[in-house]
């Protein structure tokens, strides 16, 4: 099963609760009970999201947290990224040490390779506005390249 860790599932839910907000700053214990996530819990997610240059801490009598950016211009794979690390739906993404031990014989690494970039295209193209917007229905394609005959059964190309 693909799944995003727990952190990740509430980092997204306090961006979103932050989305929410607009401008105004949200402190740890009000985003804690909005979200059902512990206090602790909140302010370590939220020093990660503050090192990611996603998430901005005010001080002050009405300090607290808010977006860096407008939800429009934040989008969910980044958020990802900034909670997980790289996507990475097999092995094939990894190097160094962590490389699959049968990418060289791997009939299937390029398909793998193009698959996991389709994943982060798609996450890439969902702002966190649409995240918070209950209209929103994410529409993919993903193309499939078929090659064109000609007569005299060479390529001609793809449609």
């Amino acid at each position: 099963m693909l799944r995003l860790s727990k952190m990740t599932d509430y980092g997204i839910l306090l961006m979103s609760e932050l989305a929410k907000s607009g401008d105004a700053t949200q402190r740890a214990p009000d985003l804690a009970e909005a979200t059902f996530i512990p206090q602790p819990t909140v302010r370590k997610i939220m020093t990660t999201l503050i090192q990611n240059n996603l998430v901005e801490s005010v001080r002050g009598i009405n300090g607290g947290y808010k977006l860096q950016r407008t939800p429009q211009d934040i989008n969910v794979r980044e958020l990802i990224r900034s909670l997980e690390g790289d996507i990475a739906l097999t092995g094939c993404e990894e190097a160094g040490d962590k490389a699959c031990e049968q990418a060289h014989v791997c009939g299937t690494r390029t398909n793998w390779l193009k698959i996991n970039q389709a994943v982060c295209d798609a996450l890439q193209n969902i702002s966190l506005k649409d995240m918070v917007d209950e209209e929103f229905t994410p529409i993919f394609s993903i193309k499939k390249v078929v090659p064109i005959r000609v007569n005299n059964g060479m390529d001609t190309g793809a449609i």
